[in-house]
């Protein structure tokens, strides 16, 4: 018995949206507190290099990568977050050309947080094939205290600073 157009139709788009990963459902590679568009992140071996506390405002961050040999090394420096938080850093690898690094406070809900501000630096490698990459962009997100319920639901991405690698 042949089968009607419109059952052909769909079955065509369920495996299309499929193969295009344009489903309902979340990706297995979800990692807890990373906003939608990082979920397929991976964890970054990018670390806080040194603390500076007592930074009242916002500073120019500095951000620099230089590729080597089957990695980039990264350094950013004088990125505010509050004292005495833990930092965690993903690299994402989703547009071409371009390695994308969140970092972010490791706990994004916390119960109570410390006034103030530090400004931290951080180092560290993105594994890399041999011109995988040409630049690297660093994001910043804050952790979601005092994020007003309605006005946004978590912190925003921001970015930082890209490079472009020699």
């Amino acid at each position: 018995m042949p089968r009607s157009p419109v059952v052909l139709w769909f079955g065509f788009a369920a495996v299309l949206a499929a193969a295009t990963g344009c489903t309902d459902s979340k990706p297995s590679c979800a990692i807890p507190n990373l906003p939608s568009e990082w979920e397929c992140a991976e964890v970054a071996e990018i670390s806080e290099a040194m603390v500076v506390c007592g930074a009242a405002s916002e500073v120019e961050v500095h951000v620099s990568a230089v590729a080597g040999v089957g990695s980039i090394e990264v350094v950013v420096e004088d990125v505010l977050f509050r004292p005495q938080q833990s930092i965690c850093t993903y690299l994402k690898r989703d547009v071409p050309g371009t390695a994308e690094v969140l970092i972010q406070p490791c706990d994004m809900d916390p119960e109570a947080v410390e006034s103030g501000g530090c400004l931290y630096d951080f180092s560290g490698s993105i594994s890399a094939s041999a011109g995988e990459f040409v630049s690297v962009a660093v994001y910043r997100r804050y952790d979601n205290y005092g994020v007003r319920e309605g006005v946004h639901q978590e912190s925003e991405v921001e970015l930082l600073g890209t490079v472009a690698l020699d």
